[in-house]
């Protein structure tokens, strides 16, 4: 089978976040497996900083306009995949599938006119694409709504679009069926997979090498959370958390990401005088991610609902869990479907910082219950989210989705 894997960004370019990895554990999935896939994917050279703001004051001023910023932004994006579909036409004719991993990337295929004739499309949705997009940038306040409304329009035409979904979890299945009125028998939910041959619990001789490479010493309590800085990940809940924690308790966070809130949690930081127990990384490369997730004692996933935005299956949770690490979750979204409290890790309440920190302050007083909560934390990842399961699951689709183009193209004569 040929499968076309087509996507909004380059995840080999980009190496980091969810959605990235997950395209890059599906490719490699599919190919162990048997399957000719073909990733179709943009290489968008961004201008420099400077003068993309530039362009976006003109288009402002020209237009008249305040949403024309993001209209140029997107027309970018969107030139860039019909650029990448037009050179690669025959390729993607000569698949089996298509497999789209976002609705930006549906959209402009839509409009590329590449004839396909009853080529079956399928399309992964990772989360809510209109509403993210509010969440992710610099929007104000009173264009929030006329943005969205021009986005959803993007979404709906891609979502109409998809002879099959695979939603990421079961709240983006409920999503498409209310939202966009998609029948339901056609979404097949399936979380995330994870890497566990690369997550793997370290034996203490690792973790005591690695905290020496990167400067942590073995007395410190680490608590890691690996999060990009948007409103929906909570971050700043981490950070009040730590006010609420005694300093005999020699805990550090460590904050592995960046964003549009880097700044607002830089400062949350030195309004609460937590300069030397919270350490702000930036963004992290995903091959290195990998040793921060060995020395913590503890990861926090502090998801909130953000723009009616919530947490799927967090890849970060999931990794932390293949490497037997103590996971304290929010009860939003996904993350409620991959631990079960208490079982295999913690879950608390959304934006209660006094929570998170009593979670930490359990974990550190009782490290026996935070190896248990480790320990079945990788077995259930094991067992449940294997990259290579992940892509036997995925192939099942493609395999239904040709039947079903088929047995329309039978109906059609």
């Amino acid at each position: 089978m040929d499968v076309a894997l087509l996507s909004v960004d380059n995840p080999h370019l980009i190496k980091r976040g969810g959605k990235h990895i997950h395209q890059l554990l599906l490719e490699r999935g599919l190919r162990e497996i048997g399957v000719n896939v073909h990733p179709i994917y943009p290489t968008i050279k961004y201008d420099p900083l400077p003068r993309r703001y530039f362009k976006y004051l003109l288009s402002t001023l020209l237009k008249r306009d305040l949403l024309a910023p993001y209209q140029v932004r997107i027309n970018h994006v969107l030139d860039s995949l019909l650029r990448t579909y037009a050179l690669r036409s025959n390729e993607i004719r000569a698949s089996d599938v298509l497999h789209f991993h976002d609705v930006v990337s549906l959209y402009a295929f839509i409009r590329s006119g590449i004839a396909i004739g009853s080529l079956p499309v399928v399309l992964t949705i990772h989360g809510y694409f209109s509403r993210e997009f509010v969440d992710y940038n610099f929007v104000l306040k009173f264009l929030e709504k006329k943005l969205y409304l021009m986005l959803i329009d993007m979404e709906k035409r891609a979502v109409s679009t998809a002879d099959l979904i695979i939603a990421a979890d079961s709240r983006i299945k409920s999503y498409l069926v209310r939202t966009f009125g998609y029948p339901e028998e056609k979404i097949v939910v399936i979380p995330n997979a994870v890497d566990t041959s690369m997550f793997t619990p370290p034996t203490e001789d690792e973790i005591r090498s690695i905290r020496k490479t990167l400067g942590f010493s073995m007395e410190e309590f680490i608590v890691l959370v690996p999060r990009r800085l948007v409103q929906k990940n909570g971050v700043i809940y981490s950070v009040r958390a730590m006010e609420k924690i005694p300093p005999k308790y020699n805990i550090k966070l460590v904050i592995a990401g960046d964003g549009v809130e880097r700044a607002k949690i830089k400062r949350e930081i030195e309004r609460l005088g937590l300069q030397e127990r919270v350490v702000m990384l930036g963004s992290v490369p995903h091959e290195r991610i990998v040793g921060y997730f060995k020395i913590a004692d503890a990861v926090v996933i502090p998801s909130v609902t953000s723009h009616g935005v919530q947490e799927a299956t967090s890849l970060a949770a999931l990794e932390a869990m293949s490497c037997g690490k103590p996971v304290i979750v929010t009860n939003v979204g996904g993350l409620t479907e991959i631990v079960d409290n208490y079982e295999n890790g913690i879950i608390v309440p959304e934006r209660d910082a006094k929570a998170i920190a009593d979670a930490l302050i359990k974990l550190y007083e009782h490290p026996d219950m935070a190896k248990s909560l480790g320990r079945k934390a990788r077995e259930y990842v094991i067992e449940h989210h294997s990259y290579l399961s992940y892509s036997k699951r995925v192939l099942e689709i493609y395999e239904r989705a040709i039947a079903l183009s088929k047995y329309s193209a039978l109906d059609k004569t």
